[in-house]
């Protein structure tokens, strides 16, 4: 249960806690026991400058002063912090426990081949960093704090390793000339972004075509009860009134819906045990078409056999043939468009169905008599009101079906 307060009572509830830049996990409970009221005449668009400004204006009621990038310094003393780096520092297993269970979740989540280039934004005191290039990657940091840089190298020449940092805001990609990276990572970082549309926009240039986005431990929640903004927890109340620190969050569907607008296709990772295990991927797309070779490993046949273009099934009866690709979709009119081989034989008859979420929600079905093809291209129209996810087109296999799949495409109506 937690106590709603006004901004004129949040120095009372703060005032018990001390003015330190980390803090145990008992300390977080301890402060989100309260919270700060929803403030009324939120505007409606999420996307729309005005709702920007309102938030903006929303931090600055609470932190008692305007948003620059100078609020986000923080003053510690490198000797100290690179003997005792944060998790440690706070002296709670928890804390530590925690922060090991989300740099793990990153690292499975990213599988990239050894020697991959990683550019790591707001890397702060090195734990990711360290922890991927000790993984055999050749890996950049990037952070605002010149006191992170030093640290970050002070521990990699302890753990034998080599890191690139560079002293710079978010916004130093946009002028980014050098060559592409295979992944961008941001941890515990992207929520201090005032503006995490236009950086979304941006990563772009410093990406690989095939490259991809990871956002680790970022409080992405259907919690927040707005689409964005300033998080109104007790613990977040207190870094932004005690430090000046910028804390957003964002829910699932709104996260989902950003990224499609910049011109992302999103894969997330989500775990049951806290979400700062979760991992949300990023990878490009283009704004009318997400395809989806069936020679991937997104596009399953559990009756059919591999072929180098896809899957191929043969006379197949009362079984599943199909299904993938499990693509997170945004709201909106589509198509799905299946594409079968030209040189293959397409018969039988099979239901196709278009479905989310597990195959909990069923968007659009039709049955087919595959014999009276004159295309090697079906597609079913659907609608849907918000992002779905795990997005899937299903074959099901009624009576003596033969094709060879290519592709699965979603296409904007």
């Amino acid at each position: 249960m937690h106590t709603e307060i006004s901004i004129s009572e949040l120095d009372n509830f703060l005032s018990n806690f001390t003015k330190t830049v980390t803090y145990d996990s008992m300390a977080a409970r301890a402060m989100n026991k309260f919270r700060l009221a929803v403030p009324e005449g939120i505007p409606a668009d999420p996307f729309s400058d005005e709702y920007a400004q309102f938030q903006i204006n929303l931090y600055a009621q609470i932190a008692g002063k305007q948003y620059t990038l100078e609020n986000e310094s923080v003053p510690f003393d490198v000797d100290e912090a690179a003997k005792t780096p944060y998790p440690y520092s706070s002296g709670n297993a928890q804390t530590v426990g925690l922060q090991f269970t989300a740099i793990g979740a990153l690292l499975r989540s990213m599988d990239l081949h050894r020697g991959a280039r990683i550019l790591e934004f707001g890397a702060g005191w090195g734990n990711t960093s360290i922890a991927l290039a000790r993984a055999g990657y050749d890996v950049t940091a990037v952070d605002l704090e010149p006191r992170f840089c030093e640290l970050i190298q002070h521990r990699a020449a302890t753990a034998g390793v080599k890191i690139e940092t560079i002293n710079e805001d978010f916004f130093w990609v946009e002028s980014f000339k050098g060559e592409p990276f295979d992944a961008i990572v941001f941890f515990e970082c992207f929520h201090h972004c005032a503006d995490h549309l236009r950086l979304l926009r941006a990563l772009h240039t410093a990406l690989k075509p095939e490259g991809r986005v990871f956002f680790g431990a970022e409080p992405i929640t259907n919690e927040l009860p707005m689409p964005w903004g300033v998080r109104l927890d007790g613990e977040s109340l207190w870094a932004i009134r005690t430090h000046g620190w910028l804390e957003l969050g964002f829910t699932q569907d709104y996260f989902t819906e950003a990224l499609f607008a910049t011109g992302w296709d999103v894969t997330p990772h989500l775990s049951s045990d806290h979400f700062a295990a979760n991992v949300w991927e990023a990878s490009r797309f283009d704004e009318k078409t997400l395809s989806f070779s069936a020679a991937s490993d997104r596009i399953f046949s559990p009756a059919g056999a591999r072929v180098p273009n896809g899957w191929s099934l043969n006379n197949i009866s009362s079984a599943w043939g199909f299904h993938g690709p499990y693509a997170t979709i945004p709201s909106g009119n589509w198509i799905a468009k299946i594409y079968f081989g030209e040189d293959a034989r397409v018969s039988g008859i099979g239901t196709l169905d278009v479905c989310s979420n597990d195959g909990k929600t069923v968007h659009v079905f039709e049955k087919f008599n595959f014999d009276r093809f004159e295309t090697r291209v079906t597609q079913l129209s659907f609608s849907v009101p918000g992002p779905v996810h795990k997005t899937e087109v299903r074959l099901y296999c009624d009576s003596n079906v033969s094709l060879e799949l290519e592709r699965v495409e979603f296409v904007r109506a």
